[in-house]
């Protein structure tokens, strides 16, 4: 419900700042807060080994980038249903007698065109928000960061005779691979059962540092 809201929140943003004297500044200020967002995003996936708590606060950022996308997806459909018939070398007849067909035929062309646009958005990028693994949303990125981070660790190999070395083990690949974690601490991709599995990752490979494993 909340991905819903938001998508619709960026759609009908986009409409209606189009129609205001401060669309410049706003595109302005998305653009700066765009390029924050994806430095804020690269750092998460820098610090998703060494600093899992903070990563997973960073990977919030990248929620406005999609968003961003819809707002000015939103915005470029307007303009271009307004100025379609300048952008297209299309010519009508200037014949008084024609002038109903030529304007049926202009809000045809400026429909068509809104169409187009809002057919392009739907697939790829409302198709892609409806689906929670998608690229669309933080939690599916951050998963997939976890596990490019993890899935090769040399942990894995290591001597499990140990009890606190195996426990970690557990837990660590419960944290970041599986639905559930090992005690079922946390379930699902929701920002608090992140934040839970960072908790479970940076202790579990604390563990295994301090038992000179390399993570």
């Amino acid at each position: 419900m909340v991905h819903a809201v938001l998508i619709f929140a960026a759609s009908i943003g986009g409409l209606l700042v189009y129609f205001t004297d401060a669309k410049e500044t706003a595109i302005g200020i998305g653009a700066v807060l765009l390029v924050v967002c994806l430095a804020l995003t690269i750092e998460a996936h820098r610090q998703v080994k060494s600093h899992p708590r903070r990563a997973t606060r960073l990977f919030v950022a990248w929620r406005a980038v999609p968003l961003a996308f819809i707002f000015l997806g939103a915005m470029s459909s307007v303009w271009l249903s307004l100025n379609i018939l300048d952008v297209l070398p299309v010519s009508f007849s200037d014949d008084p007698a024609l002038a109903d067909r030529v304007k049926a035929e202009k809000a045809t062309l400026q429909s068509l065109a809104t169409t187009a646009v809002t057919t392009l958005l739907a697939a790829v990028l409302l198709d892609a928000a409806r689906d929670p693994d998608s690229w669309f949303w933080p939690g599916a990125m951050h998963r997939r960061a976890l596990k490019a981070a993890f899935d090769k660790s040399p942990a894995f190999q290591a001597d499990r005779s140990d009890t606190a070395v195996r426990q970690a083990l557990e837990d660590l690949r419960f944290a970041y691979a599986e639905e559930r974690t090992f005690l079922n601490e946390a379930s699902g991709w929701s920002y608090a059962a992140r934040l839970e599995r960072a908790g479970i990752i940076e202790n579990a490979t604390a563990t295994l540092r301090k038992k000179g494993i390399a993570v």
